[in-house]
């Protein structure tokens, strides 16, 4: 059988009662501050939660038609397309290149031919006058 409690253990167990019961009504005030907070951060959660799913609507029909046009199987085409689109544009842009540096080369000792004595000799002929009044 256990022992009985001496009168110093009642009232060391009465006075933390009594302390308990006067923090009680702070700890009701803040436990009610943080249930209104709480109660706040839910309106603001549903009222992002509406918004997203407003535009996640908005959103649905244009994510739809981009879903229908990527499962055409043609989609699936387009890689080795530009591919092979590469393959046969190189060599024409390298030919391209070369030639426009051919063509800036020729420019370029045309405009060296020009600048020597008796250049002007060479240059474009005019029309004689018609003999004929």
């Amino acid at each position: 059988m256990p022992p009985f409690p001496s009168p110093q253990d009642l009232l060391k167990g009465a006075q933390a009662q009594a302390e308990a019961l006067l923090a009680l009504p702070g700890l009701l005030i803040a436990l009610t501050q943080q249930v209104r907070n709480l109660t706040e951060a839910m309106a603001t959660v549903q009222r992002l939660a509406t918004r997203a799913e407003g535009l996640l609507n908005e959103l649905e029909p244009g994510v739809r038609r981009i879903a229908k046009v990527l499962d055409d199987p043609i989609i699936e085409e387009i890689p080795a397309s530009l591919r092979e689109m590469q393959d046969n544009l190189m060599p024409v842009m390298k030919q391209l290149r070369d030639t426009q540096a051919k063509v800036a080369a020729i420019a370029e000792s045309t405009s060296r031919l020009a600048s020597l004595p008796g250049a002007a000799l060479f240059g474009a002929r005019r029309p004689r006058p018609d003999p004929t009044p």
